[in-house]
């Protein structure tokens, strides 16, 4: 295993240690809250759902990244390969990934 591997390993770990703490319906609401809000915005963060919804009472800010995988698990979101600075000091102003529902085309 090279470096990125392993800090990539340890990263999922300390995800789905905060996404436990956060506790399986917690995460669901708030996965909830974010196909709501990919309903609504063109293009979003988690900042964005945190900011409408709550923090959903998760003490840990990394059960949002369990909450964003799940998310785009069901097929309705996407991954852009755009980021947004934070703007929370907390997060030291850090670059968050963005987001938008995925294109739907009926035929």
């Amino acid at each position: 295993m090279n470096l990125f591997e392993y800090a990539a390993a340890k990263a999922d770990q300390g995800v789905a240690r905060a996404a436990g703490g956060a506790g399986p319906e917690t995460i669901s609401r708030a996965v909830a809250a974010v196909l709501e809000v990919a309903r609504e915005l063109p293009s979003f963060t988690s900042d964005d759902v945190r900011a409408r919804y709550g923090d959903f009472g998760m003490a840990e800010p990394r059960a949002w990244g369990a909450v964003m995988r799940q998310a785009a698990g069901t097929g309705a979101i996407v991954a852009t390969d755009h980021y947004r600075k934070t703007g929370r000091t907390s997060s030291h102003n850090r670059p968050m990934r963005v987001w938008r529902a995925r294109l739907t085309v009926d035929i």
